[in-house]
């Protein structure tokens, strides 16, 4: 008898997870949203295109300012990590920040790929937590992603308040569950990552209230 797809997906996934213990990151997936070649159909704050995201400004002087991170990973010839958005800048435990990862379509893809986030206590003091969630809600697997657009993936992310951490390093990617395995890295001697096809896309600082 074939296996069901789901309940194997859910069998992977959470061979991923590592469940916090009292004192731990909490992150929530939000929606997604897809920036698409035209524009059209797109409200005017979601137009920005990632062709030549900008540098890096992880820690601009007012904290409500959004940092952009500037990456270029490249994931097996087919989808490039352009860069990433985080606003604020700043983590304020008990307060939730907004990332947003572009990711540019260069070729088909044709497995169904999950988006994979972790994020991990700077001084490995707190447990770490593995998000996996799929774009745009399961709406819009990555083997429906069109060469050309950019595809605009949107969490949440909170540390409780009064958790005395100073900082994490958020790490992303794209991972199959059917084969249990990420997708490769091609440039990882260009870019930061943990050799393990895990793209660190920053430090973040976590400020007390």
């Amino acid at each position: 008898m074939a296996k069901d797809p789901k309940a194997r997906y859910e069998r992977a996934r959470m061979r991923h997870i590592r469940f916090p213990v009292t004192s731990v990151l909490a992150l929530c997936v939000l929606s997604c949203t897809i920036d698409a070649p035209t524009g059209q159909g797109i409200a005017p704050q979601q137009q920005q295109r990632m062709g030549a995201p900008p540098g890096p400004a992880m820690a601009p002087a007012n904290r409500s300012q959004a940092a952009m991170v500037r990456i270029g990973a490249q994931l097996d010839g087919k989808v490039e990590l352009s860069g990433a958005q985080i606003q604020p800048a700043q983590l304020v435990a008990g307060e939730p920040v907004k990332m947003t990862l572009f990711f540019k379509v260069l070729e088909t893809v044709p497995n169904d790929y999950v988006v994979f986030v972790h994020i991990e206590d700077v001084d490995g003091r707190a447990e770490r937590i593995n998000i996996d969630h799929r774009p745009m809600g399961g709406n819009y697997p990555t083997t429906q992603w069109k060469k050309g657009e950019v595809v605009r993936d949107e969490f949440g992310i909170l540390i409780p308040a009064g958790m005395p951490i100073r900082g994490v390093n958020v790490y992303t990617g794209l991972w199959d569950p059917q084969t249990d395995k990420r997708m490769k890295v091609t440039n990882a001697t260009a870019i930061k990552t943990d050799g393990a096809d895990r793209i660190l896309v920053g430090a973040i600082p976590v400020a007390q209230q």
